[in-house]
């Protein structure tokens, strides 16, 4: 049985196809392209399908090419290329991408709605989905939906613009697009469906307006229900007193632990230096340790710029020998004033 040939270009093929595409627009465009990148790409193009060819050196004139179009894209150079040219009528018209075509269609289409449904005096006062019924209340909701519509296709159209111009469009994003155009058109009737009629103004300029502005901006219409959950949630969640208060039990709590965690290490560290006291350990080795416990104790300060305090204006009498009113320690020990001497 017969194979069928696979319809998807080899990668030669479509390395081909977009640096003739890229080597066109840079041309058009008047930028420099070196010629050796001309004449390798030409001579990769004539080639018949059996021959071979140097692969690494179409790849090499692709990157040269992607970087002399930037921002541009080949995937875009190729999607919009001088093919749609060619055609003529509403075709050529709308352009070769397939998105802005369909946008196009459904701005008209909602344009075409909105106007048609205006000229019924369904629309003449304001409707509301709690005050109206029936008929007049089903056109009102076509009216809200076909400018909300409207809203979210301008959005889109002007967004895919820039890409389009830029030639950076990239066809595996328009279901995103598909998707923002309902989040907008939601968005606008759950806009004009909340907010009421200002009073002393048009309700009916002012909801198709909503309308508009949510279909145009969904993400604004997205954070004021975001703002509306936060407002009912802080009803149950009690006073910003209480919140304080927890917060501040919260730090005294967690300052709690810090301090016995400090106070369990110097312990510790206490109980070391008795143990060595005990071994006979050597006393400068000691005095460093014990230094070590009163630093962590009383963290040095930074030195006092202060000018240095006048002399006292008489000398007190000297103090008496620390021998003289204590007994002499015994060998091995450290004696600190008012601290227990530990024997060796």
């Amino acid at each position: 049985m017969a194979t069928q040939p696979s319809s998807v270009p080899s990668v030669r093929d479509q390395l081909v196809q977009e640096s003739v595409a890229m080597a066109q627009y840079a041309l058009a465009a008047g930028k420099q392209v070196p010629p050796a990148v001309v004449t390798t790409l030409e001579q990769a193009r004539t080639a018949p399908d059996d021959a071979s060819s140097d692969v690494a050196a179409i790849v090499k004139v692709h990157d040269q090419l992607a970087r002399l179009v930037a921002p541009a894209t080949p995937r875009a150079l190729l999607l919009m290329g001088p093919d749609h040219l060619s055609t003529s009528g509403l075709g050529s018209m709308l352009g070769p991408i397939g998105l802005v075509r369909r946008l196009m269609v459904a701005a008209v289409i909602s344009m075409a709605v909105f106007i048609a449904v205006s000229l019924t005096e369904y629309t003449n006062g304001p409707q509301s989905v709690t005050t109206s019924s029936g008929f007049g209340l089903f056109m009102g909701e076509l009216y809200w939906l076909s400018a909300a519509a409207m809203g979210a296709s301008f959005a889109m159209l002007m967004q895919v613009s820039t890409y389009v111009v830029d030639r950076s469009y990239d066809p595996k994003y328009e279901p995103s697009y598909w998707i923002k155009f309902f989040l907008g058109v939601m968005a606008g009737f759950i806009l004009v469906t909340l907010v009421p009629a200002v009073e002393g103004s048009s309700g009916n300029f002012t909801q198709a307006t909503l309308a508009m502005l949510g279909g145009f901006s969904a993400s604004a219409v997205f954070r004021i229900l975001t703002r509306l959950v936060d407002a009912v949630e802080s009803v149950f969640r009690g006073d910003n007193k209480d919140e304080i208060s927890r917060r501040e039990s919260e730090a005294r709590s967690k300052a709690g632990e810090e301090t016995s965690r400090v106070r369990v290490g110097l312990a510790a560290k206490v109980v070391q230096l008795q143990q060595d006291v005990s071994a006979g350990a050597d006393p400068a080795a000691l005095t460093t340790r014990l230094r070590e416990i009163l630093a962590d104790l009383v963290p040095e300060t930074a030195p006092d710029e202060s000018p240095a305090p006048a002399p006292a204006p008489a000398a007190a009498p000297a103090p008496a020998p620390v021998a003289a009113t204590a007994e002499a320690a015994p060998e091995g020990t450290i004696a600190l004033p008012n601290v227990p001497v530990v024997a060796g």
